[in-house]
């Protein structure tokens, strides 16, 4: 049996095994004592289909009889025969994207340090603190077909996506790219699509992941910011082979 886990980012990985020293192990299969341990650099490419482990840097869903994948460039799946990695061929491509044109309608008021604790974790920003302070975006995708996600890269302590004015989904900030389906979100071509974001105040005692950590040490100020939003157009599913 092999067991498998995925790396943090900058947290080096510590085995240690009744019987043996620890030791930290890179990515990789290694043989500590009886036991095989399989580490992956990151779970965000892996999927596990019962006892088989994929990485894609696309989607896979399965039913009893196949494998099917979709919107990728490479795709390959553990052999725990030969303890290899095997290169299948993902017959699919990446998904389309292009730019979606951003509008600010409203600039953002001023921010709290913080929304409040419940105990030793923040609080949540209630609803009235976006319609108060939250700076809003029009987000316009134009007309779309099929299955389009809206890929957000933005800043700030966090979010609200809404169509026709009606909160589908919302996010605190940790660095990482947001990707809302515009299907599940209820959204036709003719929608009215905006971003509702609060800044993070300067002085926000909200812990942060590293990369996110180091852009709030470069703001002087409140950080708030659409960097970038795309819509990408995911494709149809095909078998593996």
């Amino acid at each position: 049996m092999t067991l498998v886990v995925a790396a943090d980012a900058g947290i080096p990985v510590e085995v240690a095994v009744d019987g043996h020293a620890p030791r930290t192990v890179g990515k990789g299969l290694h043989d500590i004592g009886d036991a095989r341990l399989l580490v992956l650099d990151t779970a965000d490419h892996a999927w596990v289909r019962g006892d088989e482990l994929y990485e894609t840097d696309g989607e896979l869903r399965w039913n009893d009889d196949a494998v099917l994948v979709r919107d990728a460039t490479w795709l390959r799946r553990y052999d725990t025969a030969t303890r290899r990695w095997v290169d299948l061929n993902p017959t699919s491509g990446p998904a389309r994207g292009r730019e979606v044109a951003v509008s600010l309608q409203r600039p953002a008021g001023e921010v709290p340090d913080d929304y409040g604790f419940g105990g030793p974790r923040h609080r949540a920003p209630a609803t009235a603190e976006f319609d108060e302070k939250a700076a809003v975006y029009r987000l316009d995708p134009g007309a779309w077909e099929g299955d389009a996600l809206l890929d957000i890269d933005w800043a700030g302590d966090a979010a609200q996506l809404r169509v026709d004015d009606v909160v589908v989904d919302d996010r605190f900030w940790d660095g990482e790219r947001w990707s809302v389906s515009l299907t599940d979100a209820g959204a036709t071509p003719g929608s009215t699509v905006t971003l509702h974001l609060l800044p993070l105040s300067a002085r926000s005692t909200v812990w942060l992941p590293e990369g996110a950590a180091s852009r709030r040490a470069g703001a002087d100020e409140a950080l708030g910011a659409v960097d970038r939003v795309t819509l990408r157009t995911r494709g149809a599913w095909h078998p593996v082979v």
